[in-house]
């Protein structure tokens, strides 16, 4: 679930009203088109359907190497992991690791 709070962190600032050049919608930042019922954004939970959807990202791509990186450098990215999607993969491990450290008082380190 920390995965998923620091990606709505990145994706949009935690906003309900984001919407990307792309069309993506919500926190997550999700493309009705692939993720919501129908493939229409009305009546989508977007919450909801982002959170199924990076499920999938991470059943597609976690365990293979670089784990969750390689998961959010597809969900950024598309079917080829670019350098950008890279960037914006650590940058969400991050925030991830960031949270999880605040949870436990700043009482780890930063990977």
């Amino acid at each position: 679930m920390t995965v998923a709070v620091a990606l709505a962190y990145t994706e949009s600032r935690y906003s309900t009203r984001a919407v990307s050049r792309a069309g993506a919608l919500g926190p997550l930042q999700v493309l009705p088109q692939w993720h919501c019922p129908g493939r229409k954004a009305k009546g989508c939970d977007l919450v909801e359907a982002g959170v199924k959807a990076l499920a999938r990202y991470g059943r597609l791509y976690a365990h293979k190497p670089g784990g969750w990186h390689t998961a959010l450098c597809h969900w950024n990215a598309g079917n080829r992991c670019t350098k950008r999607g890279r960037w914006f993969a650590r940058r969400v491990m991050l925030r991830a690791s960031g949270f999880l450290c605040g949870a436990m008082g700043g009482t780890c380190a930063t990977p």
